[in-house]
């Protein structure tokens, strides 16, 4: 009987230390970041808006938006379009170093998971460290004059439209203070996290960047009890292990 006892003993232990710990460490400690904002809930059924200021009908990342704004900070919008924007500018000769045809706009390699790196490694590391020492104001200003009319989904520019809209994007003031003031590690960091898998590292990534003077981090908006996602779970973990600020955000109703 005791053998038994200290058998079931053993294995609710065991199931304990790797089946539920892990999880309980993993939520911990991306919600030690978080917080709770509210704003004034529209009276319509269906998807949920919020009010905004001037009674504007406004989405959850504008009220997330609008809170950093009347706090003080400068808010880009990024989620995967514009971090994979930043990689693609920042990687772009290393991306097409090969694998390339006159039909694709990107290597054939591009969304074939780590083989993708693998046969880059050297040159995406070499450009890694540079990235970690750069003025990254100029090197990527010089990037985009280079290349920002290669027609190239991962620049954002694949048609002429979109060329337009980007290439007056990046000579907006906002735009420019954003690379005034991201950290070196920041940046180099994510874009060589997005490198060494591109087809998977892309999504998942926070809803903002915001700034000021004295700091800069990355912000995910969500709805009250609105899960965060494996993806997103994976790049909030790798924030907290490379020491990356960011915030999750919460948006509670409010009659």
């Amino acid at each position: 009987m005791s053998v038994m006892k200290f058998s079931l003993k053993s294995l609710f232990l065991t199931f304990l230390l790797f089946f539920m710990l892990p999880a309980f460490a993993e939520n911990f400690s991306y919600e030690t970041n978080a917080k709770t904002i509210s704003a004034k809930v529209t009276s319509e059924k269906g998807k949920k808006y919020f009010y905004c200021r001037n009674n504007r009908k406004c989405s959850t990342e504008d009220v997330v938006n609008e809170y950093y704004e009347k706090k003080g900070y400068k808010v880009i919008k990024a989620g995967l379009p514009f971090w994979q924007t930043m990689f693609g500018y920042g990687y772009f000769e290393e991306i097409f170093s090969g694998n390339m045809n006159s039909i694709n706009d990107l290597p054939l390699d591009f969304f074939k998971g780590r083989s993708f790196y693998e046969s880059r490694k050297l040159i995406i590391d070499k450009k890694y460290k540079y990235l970690l020492s750069a003025n990254l104001k100029t090197f990527m200003n010089q990037q985009i004059l280079e290349y920002s009319d290669y027609r190239c989904r991962i620049l954002g520019n694949d048609s002429p439209d979109k060329t337009y809209i980007y290439k007056s994007y990046f000579v907006k003031p906002l735009f420019q203070s954003f690379l005034a003031h991201v950290d070196n590690k920041m940046f180099a960091q994510i874009t060589y996290r997005i490198a060494q898998n591109p087809s998977n590292n892309r999504a998942g990534l926070p809803d903002f960047v915001v700034w000021n003077e004295k700091e800069m981090k990355l912000v995910e908006a969500k709805r009250e009890n609105e899960k965060i996602s494996p993806k997103q779970l994976a790049w909030l973990n790798f924030f907290i292990d490379n020491n990356i600020p960011f915030e999750v955000i919460y948006v509670s109703s409010r009659k």
